[in-house]
Order: structure tokens, then sequence, then C-alpha cells
């Protein structure tokens, strides 16, 4: 054991298998921790990436959607409202006109 410290304090760049077993083990869970943190932090990051892309485009979709709802009946409000007034328009000018020619030809009950 004595050798052992004495070949590790004079080579600094002891290869693994000269280590100790706990020296090994402990690298190896730390390296392996790293690892895991690393790679948990990347999926974590992509997965919600992933999440707020989805979010976003549906919220982008559902309010697109609501506007496009709010926009048509506005538009198809204002375009009956535009007929009504037309046709309403016409058929006064129809009946004013017949009610003018009656008067003219005496077929008004009153004249």
């Amino acid at each position: 054991m004595a050798d052992l410290a004495v070949t590790s304090l004079s080579n600094k760049h002891a290869p693994l298998s000269e280590c100790p077993l706990q020296v090994t083990a402990l690298l190896l869970f730390i390296f392996s921790a790293l690892l895991l943190f690393i790679f948990s932090a990347l999926l974590l990051f992509l997965f919600s990436a992933l999440l707020l892309l989805l979010f976003s485009a549906l919220l982008l979709f559902l309010f697109s959607a609501l506007l496009l709802f709010i926009f048509s009946a506005l538009l198809l409000f204002i375009f009956s409202a535009l007929l009504l007034f037309i046709f309403s328009a016409l058929l006064l000018f129809i009946f004013s006109r017949l009610q003018f020619l009656c008067f003219i030809f005496g077929l008004n009950e009153a004249a």
C-alpha cells in the first residue's frame, strides 16, 4: 500500500488500473452523475422547447380562429344589413310607384 502511495505521488498521471478501487468508483460515480445531469438537462430543454412550440402554435391557431369567426360574423352582419336596406328600399320604391300608378289610373278606392 505504501508503494502505491509513493507511486501515485511520484507519477502525476498514474494509469487508472493503479488507482484504488474507491477512487475509481468515485470518479465513475461523479462522471456518470455529470453525464446524467447534462443529458437530463438537455432532454428537459428540448422537451420544454417542444411543449412551448406546441402550446404557442395551439394558442395562435385558437386566436386566429377566434379572430376569423369574429370578423366573418361582423362581415356577415354588415352584408346582411346592407342587403336588408337595399331590399327594403327597393320594395318601398316599387310599392310607392304602384300606389302612384293606381292613383293616376283611378284604381285607388279613395279617388
